[in-house]
């Protein structure tokens, strides 16, 4: 008797007719009386063996391709991913794309082989994702990266995460040949290095890496990606030099390496990467000179370099950075003056170089600096009198030169800035103010002028005269006057208009010495 009859005698005659039915359409199948299989171009790329998929990469020929993941060991995707069509896979994404894969409760279960979850994207970016429900979780942290070879690998990057709630798979972007031009894990909670598989992937334009927990160094072969026009590594771990390899990336326009702990210097090569526009260096470890070689960046619009242990000159061929927006150097411990050549920076509307050691006057040429709403000089050794030309600085909102050597008085000039909202002049060798300096600043909200050794004389008219320009302030919001110091209590006159401020035009008056 046949094995399979044996088998089924126990079996209600229902099921067994329905058994037979099965097994002859499989016999059928197997010995070629069933319909033709799909054709395929022979790349045959199996990770797992239990699921199969069907992907149509290219719009004609279709690829045999095994599912990295087994659908509980039965379910068969269907992922159809046509170049220029909307992208369709078989798996129930949250409603993210669609889906012929019902996940039913405790039988579906997407269960990723070795720490493997596979995303295949076409040309349109999308993002799917995955919930506890669909992925079990606890696995560790890691990513997949292919050698690019395959046609399951030219169109995909995988990585798996232990999932912690709900988390989000980032896509890919293809340039409609399978070449991957873009790839974003940012903030994917991703730790230890950085892949050396991603060298492979050499039509990448976009890779973002940025606010996850990646360690170590950054790879030599990853600066290999010479396609690369944006590369966001910010907000991590990583350690050691800026490799000298970045000189290759010349068609970088944005490097964002900020908020890491690197060390060694600034490599002068970034200077030949003539079409970056934002270079981010701020919050790392980097030490020595600024090198003279980043004036050549004519491109540049963003420049930080702030919250470094930079020393030296700031070099003056930063002067030639004329498209630059905002310069930020603050924080790090530059010596000597500044570049008289920043007046040319004319583009300019923020910046920064306080808690510096820089040495010398705040140059005059700055007043060319038209577009400036943010200028900061705070905690630094400069000393001389404050630029007349300042006055020109028609856009000007902020200005910090607080715990300097500055001298002398604020010049009537000053009147002109119709838009200052914030001045911070306090810890200097201030003598007090010309007249008409303050009565028409009429946007001011704070002013700090104490500490600066002034006279009773010199307080007493600085309050007279924003006591005069009463009526001019803003006076639908709360203004703050910090002033006096050591024998410098204003007269009575002076006492008596500070409570009128106070009183009637929302002036909050912190007078020291009072």
């Amino acid at each position: 008797m046949s094995p399979w009859l044996s088998m089924e005698a126990c079996l209600p005659k229902t099921r067994q007719a329905l058994v037979l039915l099965c097994l002859v359409l499989s016999a059928c199948t197997r010995f070629g009386f069933g319909p033709s299989p799909p054709t395929s171009d022979g790349a045959d790329t199996s990770l797992d063996g239990n699921a199969s998929a069907e992907t149509s990469l290219d719009g004609s020929a279709t690829h045999d391709v095994h599912s990295a993941g087994p659908l509980d060991g039965s379910a068969s995707a269907d992922a159809r991913l046509d170049a220029g069509d909307d992208a369709e896979a078989d798996l129930s994404l949250d409603g993210a794309v669609s889906a012929d894969t019902t996940m039913d409760a405790g039988a579906d279960v997407i269960s990723p082989p070795e720490n493997t979850i596979l995303v295949l994207r076409t040309v349109s970016q999308e993002t799917a994702t995955f919930t506890p429900e669909m992925v079990k979780t606890g696995l560790p942290l890691m990513w997949h990266l292919g050698d690019g070879s395959s046609p399951l690998e030219q169109n995909a990057i995988s990585h798996s995460y232990t999932l912690t709630g709900e988390k989000t798979v980032h896509v890919v972007s293809t340039d409609g040949t399978g070449g991957i031009t873009e790839f974003n894990a940012m903030g994917d909670s991703l730790v230890g290095p950085i892949p050396s598989g991603l060298n492979h992937f050499t039509n990448l334009t976009t890779l973002s890496l940025a606010h996850n927990q990646l360690s170590g160094g950054i790879p030599v072969d990853l600066l290999n990606l010479t396609n690369l026009t944006t590369l966001h590594l910010e907000s991590n771990d990583l350690t050691g030099n800026i490799p000298l390899e970045v000189g290759n990336l010349t068609k970088l326009r944005i490097l964002q390496i900020s908020a890491n702990q690197l060390d060694g210097t600034i490599p002068p090569v970034l200077g030949t990467l003539t079409d970056l526009a934002q270079l981010n260096l701020f919050w790392n470890q980097l030490s020595g000179n600024i090198p003279a070689e980043l004036g050549a960046l004519t491109q540049l619009m963003y420049l930080y370099l702030n919250f470094n242990q930079l020393i030296g000159a700031i070099p003056r061929e930063l002067g030639n950075l004329t498209n630059l927006l905002v310069l930020d150097l603050n924080a790090n411990q530059l010596t000597g003056a500044i570049p008289l050549e920043f007046g040319k920076l004319t583009k300019v509307t923020n910046l920064y170089l306080q808690g510096n050691e820089l040495s010398g006057s705040i140059p005059a040429e700055l007043g060319n600096m038209t577009h400036l709403t943010q200028a900061y000089f705070n905690s630094n050794q400069l000393s001389g009198a404050i630029p007349r030309e300042l006055g020109d600085l028609s856009f000007l909102m902020r200005l910090g030169a607080s715990s300097n050597q500055l001298s002398g008085n604020i010049p009537r000039e000053f009147g002109r800035l119709a838009k200052l909202l914030d001045v911070y002049l306090s810890d200097n060798q201030l003598s007090g103010i010309e007249p008409g300096a303050l009565a028409t600043l009429v946007s001011l909200r704070s002013l700090s002028l104490e500490d600066n050794g002034m006279s009773q004389s010199a307080v007493s008219t600085i309050i007279n005269e924003i006591h005069g320009a009463r009526g001019s302030y803003n006076n639908t919001i709360d203004k703050t006057l910090n002033i006096g110091g050591t024998n410098a209590t204003p007269d009575a006159t002076a006492m008596t208009r500070i409570g009128e401020l106070e009183a009637s035009f929302r002036w909050t008056v912190n007078c020291t010495g009072c």
